[in-house]
């Protein structure tokens, strides 16, 4: 019993996460059952044929931790490649269920694969760094669910058991979930207007789409609730062993994961929650961005196999370099931030390689090649080969969105104040992971450091020479930011390293950590952005202020710990120096605790809907309609409804066509639903901007009047357009009463109607 309760020990800190998630979940109504099917799914989907693939890699893990994160973020790698792929050629999605049989199969008869079922660890993981990942985790999920399930509560369908809609989700959840949907049913086009190829960022959906294939469990559920769960906890670990391994130091691994998740720039005025930009890795976009949330613990096993590959001599292998192709192919398919940075980070490894003569030129120029390749790759088969609106500028399209720097005063004309701005926004950027420094110049010939070096600094620099209508380019920058983190564990480890043995050197720095980000929070209770420009004098001065505050104690307390511990003589002058160092950095990196603290604290309220409220309102009545046509239909019919918009406004042609729930909940292609994100090709629509105007004025006109107006000519236009139901949703404008004397009333409840086309 003694031996089988020592060999359990390790697993309690999963175990808690598990049952924590699991406790979380639930209490934002989702039902037990589906919480142990999405977990069933993962275990037997992901991470035991995943782990089997990473293991034939002969890849000696450091530690059974990094062997299992690393195989299960392979393992969804290679899930979602295999179901978009068997799509993509005509093939049932479905076929994908044999490559886990295939793989268990070879390690159970081959005898050279049987070594598999066994890690080899060349070391074991602390309890205390798996207990520190274990809270990262459970705080991560917390987070997440505070302020994004919180928001979006959901609710049962009337009528329908175990299916649920959001009555006030935020406005991008109905269309990740319509992606989903159309995903599900093999779908060629949006759904919400089918005429546009579907051309997206469409690896997210499709795991969405088989957890629900195999399951049987609501889509709003998948989307809403589960989906992020498990990604979120699998990021946090890989930022730990990634730091771990790099820094070969179980220190660096425990506050890989926090620094990798919970920094950001510091929240250092009262008025403003991101000053700085929202870059941190945990953002509001964590819940309503789940492109982003699935493509990063993907870049990150990929950023760790290379990391193996470029540190380690003799672990090229023709497997390696095709898990680097695949998992590169569904990273960028997932998200286009990520390739680009990789690409940059390869080459200015590759540049220190040259100087150091590292020996490693071949193999980085390999990865370069397969890098740019599988980028492009993706472009031209998943996502499109045009920039989706991103564009090249001055950085005048970000600095002039960053609250902090409206108050230094026009950005466009003056490059003096164009200069101060960016400089100081780099500077918090950098301050929110100043670990990442001491990285790099005390492991200045470790290519691995280069590598996220070059990650961060791409980052930084396509955050403020990108444009984008919607700031996408900001998520460049969020992509990098768990890298940094990762690099700037890595530092703190070099610096404890250099301030002698013992603990009380970590126990210092957690409280360094505590006491900085406590600091920070203090100083913004008494500093406020100024909202008015008066001059440029002061107001940088108003700015720098809470800066010079947050330095100058920093500096002195940093200074009274150097000449205390010299005075003590417990450690040589360098000793510490080092230590002293160690403390400054731990209270300047608490300082960006202060960002994610701020937004994780105070509870968002309820999303209202309004003129550029980010909101939309989905009636039950209406989720019941929508269902209802699920119901009764095939999953090839089409709906035709008179709800584009999400809200009435003065601009955009006065209206914001980001109407998805129909398409969503319905799970059918919509003939013109709303029609935002969709992205038609110039041929198409030459001179359309999103959001705008319908490109064809003329199509939606013939929709609408089909219902406001209908007439035997109207209803065979639907017939031509192989409309099988119409969904009117009587909140925006009531039908026409003539409809049902064209249409079969099939359904009516509250503010909402179904028709049959005969």
């Amino acid at each position: 019993m003694g031996s089988a309760l020592r060999r359990a020990l390790p697993w309690v800190p999963a175990f808690v996460v598990a049952v924590v998630c699991t406790v979380i979940l639930v209490e934002f109504d989702t039902p037990l059952s589906s919480v142990l099917l999405f977990a069933g799914y993962w275990a037997v989907s992901t991470a035991l044929p995943g782990t089997l693939m990473w293991r034939m890699l002969r890849i000696r893990p450091l530690t059974t931790l990094e062997d299992l994160a690393a195989g299960t973020a392979l393992g969804v790698g290679v899930q979602v490649f295999l179901t978009y792929g068997l799509a993509r050629v005509g093939l049932s999605p479905r076929l994908a269920v044999v490559w886990y049989a295939a793989v268990i199969v070879a390690c159970i008869v081959v005898p050279g694969l049987r070594r598999c079922w066994r890690s080899t660890p060349t070391r074991t993981v602390p309890a205390w760094m798996s207990w520190a990942l274990s809270v990262t985790a459970i705080g991560v999920v917390w987070w997440t669910a505070n302020t994004g399930f919180r928001v979006d509560p959901i609710q049962r369908v009337p009528g329908f058991a175990n299916q649920f809609f959001a009555p006030n989700p935020y406005q991008d959840m109905p269309f990740h979930q319509a992606l989903a949907a159309s995903v599900l049913r093999g779908g060629v086009g949006y759904p919400f207007i089918p005429s546009v190829p579907l051309r997206y960022t469409m690896m997210a959906y499709e795991q969405m789409a088989d957890f629900t294939r195999w399951t049987g469990v609501d889509l709003t559920l998948t989307v809403m609730r589960l989906f992020p769960v498990p990604l979120l906890v699998l990021t946090v670990v890989l930022c730990g062993v990634i730091a771990h391994r790099i820094a070969n130091s179980a220190a660096a691994g425990a506050l890989g994961g926090v620094l990798g998740m919970f920094t950001g720039p510091a929240t250092l005025y009262r008025t403003v929650e991101s000053p700085f930009g929202g870059v941190a890795t945990l953002n509001l976009g964590v819940y309503r961005s789940p492109t982003q949330t699935f493509g990063e613990p993907l870049f990150l096993v990929l950023l760790l196999l290379i990391v193996v590959l470029i540190r380690e001599r003799s672990s090229i292998t023709a497997r390696s370099l095709i898990a680097v192709a695949l998992l590169a192919f569904v990273a960028s398919g997932a998200k286009t931030t990520f390739l680009p940075m990789v690409a940059c980070g390869l080459v200015l490894a590759l540049v220190v390689s040259w100087i150091s003569r590292a020996r490693k030129t071949w193999t980085l120029l390999t990865l370069i090649a397969i890098t740019v390749l599988a980028f492009l790759a993706s472009l031209r088969i998943v996502t499109g080969m045009g920039s989706r609106g991103l564009e090249i500028s001055n950085g005048t399209d970000l600095l002039g969105r960053i609250p902090v720097t409206a108050a230094l005063g026009p950005i466009v004309p003056d490059v003096g104040v164009r200069t101060a701005a960016i400089s100081l926004v780099v500077f918090m950027w950098i301050l929110g992971t100043v670990g990442a420094v001491a990285a790099v110049v005390l492991r200045r010939r470790d290519l691995g450091v280069w590598l996220f070096a070059g990650i961060g600094i791409s980052g930084m620099g396509a955050a403020i020479i990108g444009s984008h209508g919607g700031l996408s380019q900001i998520y460049f920058l969020r992509s990098a930011w768990p890298v940094m983190g990762v690099l700037a564990a890595v530092g703190f480890a070099e610096l404890g390293k250099r301030a002698g043995r013992g603990r009380a050197k970590w126990l210092a720095t957690v409280a360094a950590l505590l006491a900085g980000l406590a600091l920070t929070l203090g100083i913004r209770h008494w500093s406020v952005l100024p909202h008015h420009y008066v001059d440029f004098l002061t107001s940088y001065r108003a700015l720098v202020k809470p800066l010079v505050i947050l330095a100058v104690i920093t500096v002195v307390i940093a200074a009274v710990v150097w000449l205390a511990l010299r005075k003590r003589k417990k450690l040589t002058g360098g000793q510490a120096l080092a230590f002293a160092v160690l403390i400054g950095a731990g209270l300047l990196q608490g300082a960006s605790f202060s960002n994610v603290a701020v937004h994780g604290l105070l509870p968002l309220p309820p999303a209202t809907v309004g003129e550029g409220a980010p909101a939309v309102a989905i009636g039950a009545d209406g989720a019941e309609a929508a269902r209802w046509i699920r119901a009764h239909s095939s999953p090839t019919d089409i709906i035709a409804t008179n709800a584009h918009c999400l809200v009435v406004t003065h601009l955009h042609g006065g209206c914001i066509p980001r109407n998805f729930w129909i398409s969503a909940l319905s799970e059918r292609n919509v003939l013109i639903e709303g029609w935002s994100y969709a992205a038609p090709s110039t041929q198409v629509a030459p001179h359309y901007t999103d959001p705008g105007p319908f490109w064809n004025p003329g199509f939606l006109a013939a929709n609408d009047f089909s219902i406001y107006h209908p007439t035997a000519a109207s209803v065979a236009w639907l017939k031509s357009q192989s409309v099988r139901f119409v969904l009117v949703d009587r909140t925006w404008k009531p039908e026409s009463p003539d409809l049902k004397h064209y249409l079969d009333l099939v359904f009516e409840r509250g503010g909402y109607a179904v028709y049959r086309v005969p």
